[in-house]
């Protein structure tokens, strides 16, 4: 016998006191001091023996599954709130990255488009005043079309500017 175990989950009282060692590599033996009550007078409904001996691994191999899925369960859980948090805090640097764009691009909107002091109002401003004489364009006396009459330069005979 290589080990005495003692599992002490249950209470104060150890349920189990267990001595094992290995027969094989598929296979152990446990000697099993079994001190729960519910536990012994379950297995001791059975006859000794072979019957005794497979419920007391099927119940065995129940349980061990049992915690498996247990711990299973416990893990999904835990990576289940883990998602949730990592979702929640991508959410919150999604959040803070749209108000950041929307006042970069709000900044940038200003920058050209103000009426006060935008970039674009100052060049139309400037090309206006590049122009300085802006006139209508105006429907010909012969009534073919419309022509533009810029500064400088008068309409030919078509009615059409002069080029």
């Amino acid at each position: 016998m290589a080990s005495l175990a003692t599992i002490n989950d249950l209470g104060k009282k150890p349920p189990v006191a267990v001595a094992a060692s290995i027969a094989s590599e598929d296979s152990l033996v446990l000697n099993l001091v079994i001190e729960d009550p519910e536990v012994s007078t379950e297995l001791r409904r059975r006859a000794e023996g072979h019957a005794r001996n497979t419920f007391a691994v099927s119940a065995l191999r129940i349980g061990i599954l049992a915690l498996r899925q247990a711990q299973g369960n416990v893990d999904a859980e835990v990576v289940r709130n883990e998602g949730q948090r990592l979702i929640a805090e991508l959410s919150r640097e999604l959040a803070l990255g749209v108000q950041q764009i929307d006042s970069k691009i709000a900044g940038s909107l200003k920058l050209y488009f103000d009426p006060q002091s935008g970039h674009f109002t100052e060049r139309v401003e400037r090309l206006v005043r590049k122009m300085a004489i802006w006139r209508p364009c105006y429907v010909s006396r012969s009534g073919t079309g419309r022509a533009l009459n810029l500064p400088g330069r008068s309409p030919g005979a078509s009615g059409r500017p002069a080029l």
